[in-house]
């Protein structure tokens, strides 16, 4: 198993306590209680964060302890691989670390040591690995960070344009940079980090919504740093598999990419 740098996601729980503190104890104070419906936004924004957050801590992604299992119910073994035949399409590989036979879409993570089924990635920001399991609570929990950091960003130009009594970007930026160099830190930090969710969560749907992680594509394949080739797939097919994807993940894992097809 390779060992997982923590600088990452202490980077990001220092980030998130940083900007909560900040928020109640420096921002809010200068908003109340002219911006009450916000404060409850953001307030409640970061109880689903937090929520999302221990969920995706203690949710296992999909390790697999079994394997591969044959039309027959029974486990596929190493027998069954070194008998295959060497010519079909399909071919199963075993892993060693695991002692099973590799099922579709699904790899042997090095910093986990575990192999994992609907293997997406292994995000550093969360030490866990996104899978079969957790994947769309990782979504939804994709959906909800930006927003909490571009509310954030929002309070404290507010905050800033109170102080200043201007509305001019250069004037508020410099007293930011000068007199209020904590709040304007974290608003640097928070729209960048929120820039960053925001397109992670564009390329997270893009690829969910054909039935594809970042990892595989919709037929199992190994895709990453690779061309994906999507013919014949319709807008109206990616929202019905979107609705699945939300509502009934495990459809949405077992069904083919023919169910996109105009």
């Amino acid at each position: 198993a390779g060992l997982e740098n923590p600088g990452a996601f202490g980077a990001f729980i220092s980030g998130l306590l940083l900007t909560l503190v900040c928020y109640f104890s420096v921002v809010f104070p200068h908003l109340w209680p002219e911006n009450m419906f916000w404060f409850v936004i953001v307030a409640v924004d970061y109880l689903l964060i937090l929520y999302l957050f221990w969920k995706l801590e203690h949710t296992e992604p999909g390790f697999d302890n079994t394997g591969k299992i044959k039309n027959d119910g029974t486990i596929m073994t190493i027998v069954d691989i070194a008998a295959q035949d060497a010519h079909s399409p399909k071919q199963y590989s075993f892993c060693t670390h695991c002692e099973i036979v590799i099922p579709e879409r699904t790899k042997h993570c090095k910093l986990c040591d575990r192999c994992c089924n609907g293997f997406d990635h292994h995000c550093v920001w969360l030490r866990t690995c996104i899978g079969k399991d957790n994947h769309r609570l990782f979504v939804l929990f994709l959906f909800l960070l930006p927003l909490d950091n571009f509310l954030f960003v929002r309070a404290v130009v507010s905050v800033l344009i109170s102080i200043t009594g201007s509305h001019n970007p250069l004037i508020i930026l410099k007293h930011g940079a000068y007199y209020e160099k904590y709040m304007f830190f974290l608003l640097i930090c928070n729209f960048l980090t929120g820039l960053f969710g925001a397109l992670t969560l564009i390329f997270q749907l893009s690829v969910v919504s054909v039935r594809e992680t970042t990892y595989f594509d919709s037929e199992g394949r190994m895709a990453f740093m690779r061309k994906r080739i999507r013919k014949g797939t319709s807008f109206i097919g990616r929202l019905k598999t979107l609705k699945q994807f939300f509502f009934n993940p495990d459809m949405w894992y077992n069904n083919k990419v023919n169910a996109l097809l105009v």
